[in-house]
């Protein structure tokens, strides 16, 4: 990937994650509009789900103590941490490898930055009002970038390749 697309990618997900946290909670709320959907679908699938309940930073998750929109929009959230933070490793990493001769180096750097940025999220987060910071959050978002950087390693060995195939 070239170097300034991956850089501008990264301040582009980097911006749209601080957005998205400055946004207080009531602007994003999706559970009436979740659970109007879910209205529409048949009960035996709102059944299906009725099983899952766990504990996610002291507070129960399940159908039964968050509703069904609320239950929904829980994972929404949670895998929205997840892409944002994919989509900033993986771009990172690719920044970060074009300018450094150690690959290790731009994993490790690209995971660090990823993790600063993850923390700061969450403590921009609590001076939002609405909003709670969490540091389980910010291990979904570790993950997230985990992810990133592993899909950004395979992405630049098979654009390797691709580049050594076509200069052949």
């Amino acid at each position: 990937m070239n170097r300034k697309i991956a850089g501008i990618g990264a301040v582009l997900t980097a911006c749209a994650i601080f957005y998205s946290s400055s946004q207080p909670y009531v602007k994003q709320d999706m559970r009436s509009e979740i659970s109007t959907v879910f209205e529409q679908i048949p009960q035996c699938v709102t059944k299906s789900l009725e099983w899952i309940s766990f504990y996610y930073a002291g507070k129960m998750v399940s159908i039964e103590a968050l509703g069904v929109g609320g239950f929904i929009e829980f994972f929404i959230r949670k895998f929205a941490h997840i892409g944002a933070f994919f989509l900033l490793a993986f771009f990172l990493y690719c920044f970060l490898i074009n300018g450094i001769e150690k690959r290790w180096k731009g994993r490790i750097y690209s995971f660090f930055l990823s993790a600063l940025y993850a923390a700061s999220d969450e403590w921009h987060q609590g001076i939002t009002g609405g909003r709670t910071p969490l540091i389980q959050d910010v291990g979904i978002d570790l993950f997230g970038s985990l992810l990133g950087i592993v899909v950004g390693i395979l992405w630049m060995k098979k654009w390797k390749k691709i580049a050594s195939y076509s200069t052949d």
